[in-house]
């Protein structure tokens, strides 16, 4: 897991670069990747009949803080017309709890990109299918400070023998027998901050959310009270 604000951020500009966000009609941004099959997200399903509500399919140029801000938009809009809250979220995941039913944060949050970021839910879903020893959550931060225990970690978790993985001199890839990984903890974003107004909005919607982690992982406090969620200092 990471800083679930960072995480929400940096999700839409991966998604915008990969071309599945689109504007609609009211100026909203919202992801929409099978725009002409069954196979679409509830954000998208009442642009699928109707493609004039579609104005224009965000193209690398238009990844910015001001298509977050125009995707926020539309997230709250649709979460307010559906009678949805954080809080009937959490009454939903607490309703779970030692029993067999697995919360979908995305039934209640309209799969946006936001309900990704409230972990609770998931490692809830898992304790309630798994013994809580048998599963290991794992933090982002730790993996940047110091990838090759933080494989070490797992390894000894999942009880196979340590790899012998090291940096590779040219392009500080983690590798394993001289083959280049796809992780590269030394990776940077590249692209503007979000904007003033998201910043406050993910730091007050994601500070209930780390409350509850704190009660649930009180073992990692440090690391999740070293996420800023976006909040000013």
């Amino acid at each position: 897991v990471r800083d679930p604000a960072r995480r929400a951020y940096s999700a839409f500009m991966q998604q915008c670069r990969m071309y599945i966000l689109v504007k609609t009609h009211r100026g909203e941004v919202v992801r929409c990747d099978h725009v002409g099959s069954t196979n679409i997200n509830a954000n998208c399903r009442a642009l699928k009949d109707d493609r004039r509500k579609i104005s224009e399919r965000l193209q690398r140029g238009s990844c910015n803080a001001d298509s977050f801000d125009k995707y926020l938009v539309g997230v709250k809009r649709m979460q307010r017309e559906a009678g949805i809250s954080l809080n009937n979220f959490y009454n939903q995941v607490d309703a779970t709890v030692n029993s067999s039913t697995c919360v979908q944060a995305d039934k209640y949050f309209q799969e946006d990109l936001l309900s990704h970021g409230l972990y609770s839910a998931t490692i809830q879903a898992y304790w309630n299918q798994f013994q809580k020893n048998q599963l290991k959550v794992v933090f982002l931060g730790d993996f940047k400070q110091d990838a090759l225990n933080f494989i070490k970690q797992v390894e000894d978790h999942v009880g196979v023998p340590h790899h012998p993985f090291k940096v590779h001199k040219a392009n500080g890839f983690w590798v394993l027998n001289d083959r280049a990984t796809k992780s590269k903890a030394t990776t940077q974003s590249h692209y503007e901050d979000a904007s003033e107004s998201a910043r406050r909005y993910l730091c007050d919607f994601y500070k209930p959310e780390v409350h509850r982690l704190l009660k649930m992982l009180p073992e990692h406090s440090q690391q999740i009270q070293g996420w800023d969620l976006y909040c000013p200092v």
